[in-house]
């Protein structure tokens, strides 16, 4: 089945453009961790899942080698005290530039404002660097809150499109899913 999604890129040109969400700091930590391919497709699948991040779902091995291969990604948990609330993905890119490739907040974490705090937890680490643009992108299948959350941190659109996409079926989400296992457990799980 295939779907017409919209897809909205938005970017931020200037530090100074940021409006971090108030108190974020002191509600939510933002912690790195090693960005390994179980817990990066832990965390989209957990994260991604409800919002039909189907991307990372059907990658084959060769393409989850190719981008472990690539040292450009950080990966970050986000932290309300012991709890894992969300996850963010920066890459850095040429050109000084940095794309929140994947943000967002685990189901139990939806509508609670913890969103825009973590957001500006991701905006403030991207630009720590030595950044000239912060880029992100959502689609019409994301929260509704999603956009609304990157135009009050200070992004502004750019681009949109809307194109169709491959839905895939339930079977062929669980056989994906099915698939990184056995190709994880083959790689990394000593036998």
């Amino acid at each position: 089945m295939t779907a017409n999604v919209t897809t909205t890129y938005l970017e931020m040109k200037n530090k100074a453009n940021f409006q971090p969400k108030s108190g974020f700091e002191e509600m939510l930590n933002m912690i790195e961790i090693e960005n390994t391919a179980f817990l990066n497709f832990i965390l989209f699948t957990g994260v991604g899942l409800p919002w039909s991040w189907y991307s990372r779902m059907k990658w084959s091995e060769g393409d989850w080698q190719k981008y472990l291969d690539n040292d450009n990604s950080r990966l970050f948990l986000g932290m309300k005290g012991k709890e894992i609330i969300g996850y963010c993905e920066l890459e850095y890119q040429e050109n000084d530039q940095v794309e929140i490739k994947f943000f967002g907040l685990l189901p139990d974490y939806y509508g609670t404002g913890l969103g825009g705090m973590l957001l500006s937890h991701a905006i403030k680490i991207a630009w720590e660097e030595s950044t000239k643009r912060l880029w992100v992108h959502t689609c019409s299948k994301d929260s509704e809150a999603a956009l609304k959350n990157y135009l009050s941190r200070g992004f502004e659109i750019y681009k949109e499109e809307t194109l169709p996409e491959k839905i895939p079926s339930e079977n062929e989400l669980l056989g994906h899913i099915s698939n990184f296992f056995k190709w994880y457990r083959n790689k990394y799980v000593p036998k």
